[in-house]
């Protein structure tokens, strides 16, 4: 038969390990926050238009047309112009295409937190911007077909070339929307929609 001495006593090389990591874990910083939470669902927007209109001294959440704007005519460009654009001279245009709509419409959301609802989706066609407005009414969208000739030249027969294609009309028809909006005096803050709005960007821009 076998009996059990009493046990050995610790380790003096494991006890100093154990203080010197106590003694480093009060020192280590504090965790960083946690990221931002993506505003891309209706609840969100009826929680940050709630949010604003209930602020002391805020003034209330702004009721624009959103359309879909036709922006390859001259009234529908107009119109665009009349219900979007901020004391008609300034407008924040992003583009999208079906897919993107959730991002375009965070997008939307971090610009009305600061105050900045004249926002206008560029949209690859019509019924993008009824998509969007089926999921978020209060999305500002226009459609352009941009320039002509990407998708006979460039689209081919498989269905990522033709992806490309639309996408470099998309592209394409933001520059001709920006044009178009510039030679009827609008000022144009031009961004993607995977940016992050920290802060109002106009008394930086206005202030060089």
């Amino acid at each position: 038969y076998f009996t059990r001495g009493p046990a050995p006593p610790p380790s003096p090389v494991a006890s100093r390990d154990a203080a010197d990591l106590a003694l480093n874990a009060a020192t280590w910083p504090p965790p960083p926050p946690p990221p931002p939470q993506l505003l891309s669902t209706a609840h969100a927007a009826a929680s940050a238009h709630a949010a604003e209109g209930n602020a002391a001294g805020a003034a209330p959440v702004e009721r624009r047309p959103v359309g879909p704007f036709d922006l390859d005519s001259r009234d529908g460009l107009r119109a665009a112009i009349a219900a979007r654009a901020d004391r008609g001279a300034d407008i924040v245009l992003f583009t999208s295409d079906v897919k993107g709509l959730p991002a375009a419409a965070n997008l939307a959301l971090q610009l009305a937190r600061h105050r900045i609802h004249h926002h206008l989706v560029l949209a690859d066609a019509r019924t993008t911007c009824e998509a969007g407005h089926a999921r978020w009414t209060w999305l500002g969208c226009g459609h352009s077909a941009g320039l002509d000739g990407f998708v006979a030249r460039y689209g081919g027969e498989s269905k990522s070339s033709r992806a490309l294609a639309r996408l470099w009309s998309l592209w394409s028809a933001k520059w001709l929307v920006v044009a178009r909006l510039a030679q009827l005096r609008i000022n144009v803050l031009a961004l993607d929609t995977d940016v992050m709005v920290l802060e109002d960007p106009y008394p930086l821009i206005r202030a060089a």
